[in-house]
């Protein structure tokens, strides 16, 4: 972990971006990448190239199988939004579109509704 991770952030997320681009793909792992990319934001998000990562992630959303990821993802997503950071703001219209698809059937997303409260993390 630490700065040793983040010399490697490049080549770890084209290894998990490699492994979304597998036609296919079981929706358990898609959600397992997702987690592992919104992790490494979380932790250093200004060595991750969040203009070409989050269009990725979004794009994926929301999670199909592993639910446990859902803070994890959701949180990220929605800290860089109380940030007002400008790469995920672009992206507000997908996010709203797949904040909509959760709001519409939380139970089969298995939201924490405790998520989105605004509390330091």
């Amino acid at each position: 972990g630490g700065e040793e991770a983040v010399r490697h952030y490049q080549v770890i997320l084209g290894e998990l971006f490699s492994v979304l681009q597998i036609e296919k793909q079981k929706a358990h792992i898609v959600d397992n990448v997702c987690a592992a990319v919104c992790r490494m934001i979380r932790a250093r998000s200004e060595s991750v190239p969040l203009t070409q990562v989050l269009p990725v992630i979004i794009e994926r959303l929301p999670l199909k199988e592993d639910f446990a990821e859902n803070e994890t993802v959701y949180g990220c997503l929605i800290d860089l939004l109380q940030q007002k950071n400008p790469q995920v703001v672009e992206e507000l219209p997908s996010l709203l579109a797949v904040f909509s698809k959760i709001q519409s059937n939380p139970t089969q997303f298995e939201i924490d509704p405790g998520l989105a409260r605004s509390e330091e993390r």
